[in-house]
């Protein structure tokens, strides 16, 4: 009986020793470096899950509801939705799609946004717009989410 007893306490830690679990669903495909959250875009009908990036000073003049200054970084990075393995029911980002970058820049006097975008799924870049006017003007008046 103590032999039984003493061979299942060490199966039970041997078995307890090995490392079986990954600590990543998958490699993260954005790196956002210094950029801070700023809102965030669910759309269910199209399946893509946004998410708006900007530099301390963007934050700070969404936060304080200032002008446009130069120097402001905003990254619109959106990404197609997939299961969450772990929480069953939830959503996560998946294949990253695109990013839209408006960098804020001055000539003369005056506040230019820069826009660029860099699309990474061919059939997704058909369906956005090409008015660049209309997607600044999109990134630039969202909302900073509530902060607590």
């Amino acid at each position: 009986m103590k032999r039984s007893i003493l061979y299942g306490l060490i199966l039970l830690l041997a078995s307890a020793c090995t490392n079986n679990y990954t600590s990543h669903i998958r490699d993260l495909s954005f790196q956002n470096d210094s950029l801070r959250v700023i809102t965030m875009l669910i759309n269910e009908k199209a399946n893509t899950i946004a998410v708006l990036f900007g530099n301390e000073l963007a934050l700070k003049n969404k936060l304080a509801q200032k002008p446009r200054e130069n120097n402001e970084l905003y990254k619109l990075v959106t990404w197609r939705q997939q299961p969450n393995t772990f929480w069953y029911g939830s959503k996560i980002n998946g294949a990253l799609l695109c990013i839209e970058t408006v960098k804020i820049s001055s000539k003369e006097g005056q506040v230019v946004p820069i826009y660029k975008l860099d699309c990474f799924d061919s059939p997704f870049s058909a369906d956005l717009p090409i008015d660049r006017t209309q997607r600044i003007s999109f990134i630039m008046n969202q909302q900073l989410v509530v902060l607590p």
